[in-house]
């Protein structure tokens, strides 16, 4: 945390029983739809809770723009596109995870992600920008832990910005912002994740699927608690042309539910234009 002495004592008093668990499954999923299974979860708060998903009072999203093309040279948005990867955190150890393109036309597309006990359905839009992530609570499935707390309901008011621009290459930058709601045991928090996004580099890259020359992309998340700045979270994603995410790190250093994630490319198969 960045607060300190007796401002950061009351702050996380008033906070802990709701936000912290909850951060660190919602941070968890920022990236890359990254999340522990329905099961018992101990972030380094020591509370338990259930987060649950909630699209109530969900304000007009960004959508893509009419007849913008879906094509990206690194990440491809062909139907029946299918990555698989192997995963690791403290969570729930090592995992596999799978997503598939399952719709898509020029205006976007659909990915379903099959991971340990859950399935999630995420819409992008393509703009001429690049692409969107176009309702970010859909990240956000149930996760449930045992003991104090209850529940907590998560909704997105707004954002703004992109996920990936078209022309992905060493030297640009680009942000996304998401802004977030979070109620419940009698609290509400409102928040803020600013993404910072620069490509750093074309990386030689190993992972199981094999050696690849890879754009990477350093992401520092910033959050803010009811406009207090709650720590940050770090990523590393490195991209393939023709293929998308081949590996990505993440870690929140400073934050006090303390979280990793990490992922690597097992299998590829492209889909049909």
């Amino acid at each position: 945390m960045i607060l300190h002495g007796s401002q950061k004592s009351r702050f996380l008093s008033r906070t802990s029983r709701l936000t912290l668990p909850a951060i660190a499954l919602v941070l968890a999923v920022l990236a890359c739809a990254q999340l522990p299974p329905a099961s018992t979860i101990t972030p380094g708060s020591g509370i338990v809770m259930t987060l649950v998903a909630s699209k109530q009072s969900q304000p007009a999203l960004t959508t893509a723009s009419p007849g913008s093309s879906c094509a990206f040279d690194f990440f491809p948005t062909d139907e029946n596109t299918t990555w698989e990867f192997n995963g690791s955190n403290p969570f729930q150890g090592s995992y596999k995870r799978k997503d598939v393109i399952t719709d898509s036309n020029e205006d976007g597309y659909t990915v379903t992600s099959e991971l340990p006990g859950k399935t999630l359905t995420l819409e992008y839009g393509c703009t001429p920008a690049g692409i969107v992530l176009l309702d970010p609570t859909k990240m956000f499935p149930i996760a449930t832990g045992s003991g104090a707390s209850g529940t907590a309901t998560m909704k997105t008011l707004g954002h703004s910005g992109i996920s990936l621009p078209v022309k992905l290459k060493p030297g640009l930058n680009w942000q996304q912002t998401v802004d977030w709601q979070m109620s419940g045991s009698g609290s509400s928090i409102h928040g803020m994740f600013t993404m910072n996004y620069n490509a750093m580099s074309i990386d030689s890259v190993t992972v199981p699927f094999g050696t690849f020359d890879a754009v990477r992309v350093d992401t520092q998340i910033q959050i803010q608690m009811d406009g207090k700045d709650a720590g940050t979270c770090d990523v590393s994603t490195w991209f393939a042309k023709g293929i998308g995410i081949i590996k990505q790190d993440y870690t929140c250093p400073n934050l006090d539910a303390a979280l990793r994630n990490h992922i690597e490319l097992t299998n590829f198969v492209p889909g049909t234009p």
